[in-house]
């Protein structure tokens, strides 16, 4: 069943337009007496932002992410309880900031002691050879 359509100019992302076709959209089926469990969406709908605020609405959102997105790497392991990564030579990466990408999408950026990596048989394959 399609319960919206809309059409917008380009001057924005079509993630920015995602809530509040989510929350136009339940209010329309309350008032059939239906309930909004599920978002679908294609990829330009995806970002950080929208699925951080679709879990409050107690929403599931099945919104692929952009083509970019990587869910491991080969090499690091994920730390949860600290939110870290942590190399192939034992080394921590720590999260450092949220960083937007040229295209207006969030991205945790995760960094690792220059002191670590200067000395680490395998730096170059790492990280490349101009970072430090």
């Amino acid at each position: 069943m399609i319960t919206h359509i809309q059409a917008d100019l380009a001057d924005w992302r079509d993630s920015r337009y995602l809530l509040g076709i989510v929350d136009a959209t339940r209010h329309r089926l309350l008032g059939w007496r239906l309930v909004l469990q599920n978002v679908v969406a294609d990829a330009g709908y995806g970002s950080g932002e929208n699925y951080a605020q679709l879990e409050p609405r107690g929403l599931t959102g099945y919104i692929p992410s952009h083509g970019k997105y990587q869910a491991e790497r080969a090499g690091f392991t994920y730390d949860a309880g600290s939110d870290s990564y942590v190399c192939r030579q034992g080394k921590r990466l720590a999260f450092d900031r949220v960083v937007v990408d040229a295209q207006g999408n969030a991205k945790k950026r995760y960094m690792g002691k220059t002191s670590d990596c200067r000395t680490c048989p395998l730096a170059a394959q790492c990280k490349g050879q101009q970072s430090k």
